[in-house]
């Protein structure tokens, strides 16, 4: 049994409706939990100890800046300090 044209055009667009809504509380409830964690993650007060940026240029583009490839942090938590561990390193950018 075949369902009619008016009816399928309803079905479908009830179809797109319940999913999109329901996309909709998704985002909304990860929105939420995001933020949540923004406003209670603890602050810390930290120096940037070691970081450079390559510096190419491009004939279409101009001077472009890749991020910086390697970068170490001195940090404080508590009133204590801490020593970066050891340099980040970051994945390059392929050009």
């Amino acid at each position: 049994m075949a369902i009619e044209g008016s009816r399928k055009h309803r079905l479908v667009g009830t179809v797109f409706s319940i999913i999109g809504v329901v996309m909709l509380l998704l985002a909304g409830w990860t929105g939420r939990r995001q933020y949540n964690i923004l406003k209670s993650w603890p602050t810390v007060e930290a120096e940037v100890v070691n970081s450079h940026l390559i510096r190419y240029h491009d004939a279409e583009s101009g001077t472009m800046y890749e991020r910086p490839l390697t970068s170490a942090m001195l940090w404080k938590a508590q009133n204590t300090p801490h020593p970066p561990p050891r340099a980040i390193a970051l994945p390059a950018i392929p050009r």
